[in-house]
């Protein structure tokens, strides 16, 4: 009996051995395998590419979103039909864009696997600028956006060459037709625009105001300057002819009441 004692606990610890052994030689099914994921990765990656390569990516659509817009000039001038979406670059549409004045581009996106989606809006027409025998309308920074044969707007008249009008002037042109009519003497006859004293106002009653050129902001208060001119020396038995609103101190000539 002592001797079965011995062998019996001997033998255990060799049986445990032997099914720990065959638990380690068991065999994972392919599909379960832990690269069979990253290898699916690949291989979808590289269909991606091929795909790309082959032609299959590229833009077969120009969609245009926006009120009112020239939609099909549009497309023509993103040049992007036909070609591979992966080299489509926003900023070189938006910068390609730019040749259709009345518009602002404002996002382009991609969609796959053929679609180019362009946001835009219509500037607004501020104003007209009459320069020469050209009617061009401008927006609020003074750029040019279109040549019309005529218009409602109101017009700035300038010679047929030189500087651009620039958003101070713009702006005080649109002020002024807002502020000055409701003044004494206050309406206007024109607007002329020169090299040497930028932006003139001319009224109907025959005085003239120079206000030059500058921010908004400068020319907004030379116009509200103008106007209380208007309201205090254009009464009684004296008016002025012309001021000069681009001394800190105005230079006013007078002449006889209108």
């Amino acid at each position: 009996m002592s001797d079965t004692r011995r062998v019996a606990p001997a033998r255990a610890p060799a049986q445990r051995t032997a099914v720990r052994g065959r638990a380690q030689r068991t065999s994972i099914p392919f599909y379960q395998h832990p690269a069979i994921p990253s290898l699916l990765v690949l291989l979808a990656c590289l269909a991606f590419v091929a795909a790309a390569v082959q032609g299959v990516f590229t833009v077969q659509q120009v969609r245009v979103v926006g009120v009112n817009l020239p939609a099909q000039q549009l497309v023509a001038a993103a040049n992007v039909q036909g070609k591979n979406i992966f080299r489509v670059r926003a900023d070189d549409v938006i910068a390609q864009l730019q040749s259709v004045r009345q518009v602002v581009v404002t996002r382009v996106d991609t969609e796959f696997p053929g679609t180019v989606i362009v946001h835009a809006r219509l500037r607004q027409r501020f104003l007209a600028w009459q320069r020469g025998k050209q009617l061009l309308i401008v927006d609020p920074d003074g750029r040019i956006i279109d040549t019309v044969p005529h218009t409602s707007l109101p017009v700035v008249v300038g010679p047929a060459q030189g500087e651009a009008l620039g958003p101070g002037v713009v702006q005080a042109v649109r002020y002024a037709q807002s502020t000055l009519p409701s003044a004494p003497f206050g309406r206007i006859a024109r607007y002329e625009f020169g090299p040497i004293h930028g932006l003139t106002i001319v009224g109907q009653s025959g005085w003239r105001a120079i206000v030059g050129r500058g921010t908004p902001a400068i020319l907004d208060m030379r116009i509200a300057t103008l106007a209380g001119y208007l309201r205090t020396q254009n009464t009684g038995t004296r008016s002025f002819k012309t001021v000069d609103l681009r001394p800190r101190e105005p230079y006013v000539t007078h002449g006889s009441t209108p």
